[in-house]
């Protein structure tokens, strides 16, 4: 009876929220005595047009909110955790893909400040907490198998314009491409134009802000340098 009472409040609760479609999901947790049911929430606002969102039915995304405002994008979430995901696409014609067996409670991405902005992020990657921001039309590519820890600021762009004596920018946007299986420290600060090689490893607090080639770096300081190069990690304790 408690559990038809609290259904009954939540979706009335969620009806009055004007512009949101609710998304509803019911999922199974055993106990040693019973199985009992909850509803678990999404939000999703799509205030543009010819907006593509494709959410997979084991996306799991309790308190999470996805917001589309402008036009002609495309967003694809697999199969995977994303509680607390905050979304939001502010331009047009961009492109967000996120693969399958995917973790990323409590982060936030947005896409803005210039149309065609991409973002995708492999199969199996996972953070404790993350803040992407693509800005001016760049990208951004996170590989498979990635491990993040908290903190994580990945960002294409510095927001604001730098001129030199003859009015000319001199900090254009770029963007950031981080290979498979890297792995990055607590606080870590990814800006515009870096390049992080498969197998790498970032130390916590490092501030990446260049292009790195060789595979397995152990990229540690601010700005990060790389102190070693052929390593390979494993997330179990071997």
């Amino acid at each position: 009876m408690l559990g038809k009472m609290r259904k009954a409040l939540l979706k009335e609760f969620y009806h009055r929220v004007a512009g949101v479609k609710r998304a509803y999901r019911m999922v199974r947790l055993w106990t040693k005595k019973r199985v009992c049911f909850f509803e678990r929430m999404h939000a999703v606002k799509n205030l543009g047009s010819n907006n593509v969102i494709e959410i997979s039915p084991e996306a799991r995304l309790p308190k999470s909110l996805i917001r589309i405002k402008g036009s002609n994008n495309s967003v694809h979430l697999g199969k995977g955790w994303y509680p607390r995901l905050s979304l939001e696409v502010l331009s047009n014609n961009c492109s967000l893909f996120i693969g399958d067996n995917a973790s990323l409670p409590g982060s936030r991405i947005v896409l803005s400040a210039g149309d065609g902005a991409e973002l995708c992020i492999g199969e199996q990657s996972s953070c404790q907490s993350m803040t992407i921001q693509i800005y001016e039309s760049k990208k951004v590519v996170l590989g498979e198998r990635c491990m993040l820890s908290s903190n994580i600021i990945i960002t294409t762009s510095d927001a604001h314009s730098v001129l030199d004596s003859t009015g000319k920018r001199i900090n254009p946007a770029a963007d950031v491409v981080i290979g498979d299986h890297v792995w990055l420290g607590n606080g870590v600060h990814i800006l515009k134009g870096s390049e992080i090689p498969s197998w790498s490893i970032v130390g916590a607090k490092s501030l990446v802000r260049s292009k790195f080639s060789e595979e397995g770096s152990l990229l540690v300081g601010s700005p990060a340098v790389a102190k070693k190069t052929g390593l390979r990690w494993d997330s179990a304790l071997l």
